[in-house]
């Protein structure tokens, strides 16, 4: 008994393909966009001048900074979007509460724009 030969056109081929293609581009621009929804508020490049607040009680010395204070920014350590990662250092000044005026080093996961 003989097995029947298969018999592929062309045009069937290049739509499998193209098909295939498109599968392998929409499962690759949801992976981009599922990797950094985590990070998102957290990774923006931020300006010096810029005022934020502050997300969640930030712990850099006694009393710690409370949620929703305001601060301006003095040193931002990113240079350029690619350099931009939710634990890299900022230099703020705290423009309110108890720690009002004081210059403290804050990672940006703990600041929001306005």
């Amino acid at each position: 008994m003989q097995m029947p030969r298969l018999r592929f056109r062309t045009r069937t081929l290049l739509m499998v393909v193209a098909a295939v293609a498109v599968l392998f581009s929409v499962v690759r621009y949801v992976w981009l966009v599922v990797e950094d929804l985590p990070f998102m508020p957290h990774i923006s490049l931020l300006a010096v001048g810029q005022r934020v607040v502050t997300y969640g009680d930030v712990p850099v010395g006694e009393p710690a900074i409370p949620s929703g204070t305001r601060c301006l920014i003095l040193k931002e350590s990113a240079w350029d979007d690619d350099s931009c990662y939710p634990r890299r250092d900022i230099k703020v000044k705290v423009c309110e509460g108890q720690r009002k005026g004081d210059i403290v080093t804050v990672t940006r996961d703990y600041l929001r724009s306005q």
